[in-house]
């Protein structure tokens, strides 16, 4: 089977992750290949090159360390990566390309990564991990007066959402006969000489009735279509005075109004969108840190919280852990067998990493994973976990 993320085709990265670890039948070695994508490549030759000296350089590597096991199948795995017109989707920094002996996984990544590539019998997930692990997955909504545009951001890359034609995608559309305002015109005396009337302008009280009634119709249409049947989140890119009155009038529960795209590109496409919503994304990220410390704390307080390393191995392994927390960074050498032994003595112990390993144990339970800065880690501790279920002794 070949699982590829392709442009315009979002798939949940933490689902993806549980399917692929809790999948039967699938066995390593896995080979992964870490690579920047560079935006000002047009012609992809600085990437592909980049891609290939790295496949090479795996071959090499699975070679020495698997010389009973054949690499074509890999090498017809990694070559049809490159059959795609390009490697990136013009907005993403970095992607992943997974290659086990029966599948390919590639995904596009929002963050920087260190060129290299990795051979275990486990997945090499942590990179991945890092990018998704806030969930930076929510509905953006571009709006005005006169107009609205609907995109989607997943693990904080984005789409447009191709809106069908009955969507009220305009004022004029949208309110048709009940459009009140319209160019301001003289009136007239019987002279034929044009009158200017001083003090309350009636158009500018029609204008604002068409904008409530807009920013209605689209209110109702996004909640409808969009909130009621995915419950993202949705954020507001608009001036601050369309989105105060947009906020003030809408009834989407999903609507977030303390975190919103102020800056609205001068031309739209998705490279300038996507620049455009790295503050938002950002704040998004920030949030789901907040929430991971909050949790912690919770953990702590309940007693089932725990930083010794052998215990959470332990704990990974009796699929007892929630949440994990590891430093960026870390690494211990070690490994988890497949018959989930803990392995610190071998060769290919020691060039694995034991906390990829615990990583991997964790999501194939349905536990979370998360990439901290390890200035935030307790007394320098490499891993920290929440405890399922009753209190730990």
């Amino acid at each position: 089977m070949i699982i590829v993320k392709k442009e315009g085709i979002f798939m949940a990265l933490r689902d993806d992750l549980a399917k692929l670890v809790q999948s039967e039948g699938e066995k390593g070695p896995f080979v992964s290949i870490f690579m920047n994508i560079h935006l000002l490549d047009v012609d992809g030759k600085k990437d592909r090159t980049t891609y290939k000296d790295l496949v090479n350089g795996a071959r090499a590597e699975f070679d020495k360390r698997y010389p009973e096991k054949d690499w074509r199948g890999y090498q017809q795995r990694f070559e049809r990566v490159l059959q795609e017109p390009s490697l990136g989707n013009n907005v993403a920094k970095s992607m992943a390309v997974v290659v086990g002996q029966s599948y390919t996984y590639q995904y596009y990544l929002d963050t920087t990564v260190d060129d290299n590539f990795e051979i275990s019998d486990t997945l090499y997930i942590l990179p991945v991990v890092k990018n998704s692990q806030y969930d930076v997955t929510y509905d953006l909504l571009k709006l005005d007066k006169k107009s609205f545009q609907l995109y989607q951001v997943v693990d904080g890359l984005i789409q447009k959402v191709a809106l069908p034609e009955d969507a009220p995608t305009n004022a004029e559309k949208a309110l048709g006969n009940q459009l009140t305002g319209g160019d301001e015109k003289q009136k007239a005396d019987g002279r034929g000489e044009a009158q200017v009337f001083h003090g309350h302008n009636p158009k500018d009280d029609s204008d604002k009735g068409d904008e409530r009634n807009y920013f209605d119709l689209v209110d109702e249409y996004i909640h409808k279509n969009y909130s009621l049947r995915e419950h993202h989140p949705l954020i507001l890119m608009a001036v601050s005075e369309d989105a105060g009155e947009f906020d003030k009038r809408s009834h989407n529960q999903e609507l977030i109004t303390d975190i919103r795209a102020e800056k609205v590109p001068a031309v739209i496409n998705r490279k300038t969108m996507q620049d455009a919503i790295e503050g938002v994304n950002d704040q998004v990220r920030a949030l789901g840190l907040d929430n991971l410390k909050q949790d912690m704390d919770n953990a702590r307080s309940g007693k089932r919280y725990t930083d010794n390393l052998d215990g959470i191995v332990k704990d990974a392994i009796e699929g007892r852990i929630s949440i994990l927390a590891l430093a960026e960074g870390a690494k211990v050498p070690g490994r988890i067998t497949l018959d989930q032994d803990v392995d610190t003595t071998s060769e290919d112990a020691k060039q694995n990493n034991l906390l990829n390993d615990v990583a991997v144990t964790v999501i194939g339970f349905g536990g979370h994973v998360f990439i901290v800065d390890p200035s935030t880690m307790p007394n320098g501790a490499k891993a920290t976990a929440a405890l399922r279920g009753h209190q730990k002794a």
